[in-house]
């Protein structure tokens, strides 16, 4: 069952969650696999997908709910896509992630959806520690604990944890915008000679922060008013219908680094 539920998870596939169901009603039995079924009602993909319906009366005349010569006969499904590529994949040298995928891969183009195909980056991952972000970027000032007050009160951040070294320094610290996390901290030239503030280096930045906000003209207003440089003025950045619109401006902080700040407002033609 956990093959299952890993192509499921790397797939979101309405085809892999069909055959799921009928490997749970081989195990536990058509009543099971009938209420697997029944969790899928709602997918519209499937109101068309001759398997899910042949899987479904399957089931229904196992349990005796139909006849037996009710039964339609199911065209392709992922169980035969799985039986005659199994061995040819099959291969001693390879790692059991790189078979995994091969066979995610078979199993789609199998199924007429070659442009599914899954690599290594879609294969579920775990989860990342509580309050973690999967990227979360660290910038450097020369006084980090004044940089750390400016952004809280130009671009709204929240302190949420602050690590004093010696002297009152500041040895690591955590910023948080709603879900997104920055680090904060001085140049440390003996230990990391590459970490520096733009001010050390011409004002160069090799790494530009970007963030969304709900309401980009007030947060422009605000991020003005406590001394931030607009760079560009917020304006609106338009990449058609089948993309996305939004509103946004540039600034740079007192420490040199550039920031972008957008407001979504529109994705696919969409509002919102």
């Amino acid at each position: 069952m956990r093959i299952y539920d890993v192509l499921l998870a790397a797939t979101a596939s309405p085809v892999v969650a069909v055959n799921r169901a009928v490997a749970v009603s081989q195990t536990s039995g058509a009543a099971a696999g009938l209420e697997a079924l029944d969790g899928l009602a709602g997918e519209p993909r499937l109101a068309e997908y001759q398997p899910y319906w042949a899987a479904r009366a399957e089931l229904l005349a196992r349990s005796g709910a139909i006849e037996a010569a009710d039964r339609p006969t199911p065209t392709r499904s992922a169980s035969n896509a799985i039986r005659p590529c199994a061995a040819s994949l099959a291969d001693a040298g390879r790692s059991s992630e790189e078979f995994a995928l091969d066979l995610v891969n078979h199993i789609v183009k199998y199924l007429g959806h070659p442009e599914k195909e899954v690599s290594a980056m879609t294969v579920p991952q775990k989860p990342t520690p509580p309050g973690w972000p999967r990227i979360s970027s660290a910038l450097y000032y020369d006084d980090p604990r004044a940089a750390i007050d400016w952004l809280c009160n130009a671009f709204g951040f929240e302190v949420r944890l602050l690590v004093e070294g010696d002297g009152g320094s500041v040895e690591h610290s955590e910023l948080v915008y709603g879900d997104g996390l920055i680090m904060v901290g001085g140049a440390k030239a003996e230990k990391f000679p590459y970490m520096r503030p733009p001010g050390r280096v011409d004002g160069a930045n090799t790494q530009n922060m970007m963030v969304y906000v709900d309401d980009v003209e007030a947060h422009c207003k605000r991020a003005r008013e406590a001394g931030a440089a607009i760079v560009r003025e917020p304006e609106v950045h338009d990449y058609g219908p089948e993309y996305w619109t939004d509103r946004g401006y540039e600034c740079r902080d007192p420490g040199g680094h550039h920031w972008w700040f957008y407001q979504r407002l529109a994705t696919g033609g969409k509002s919102g």
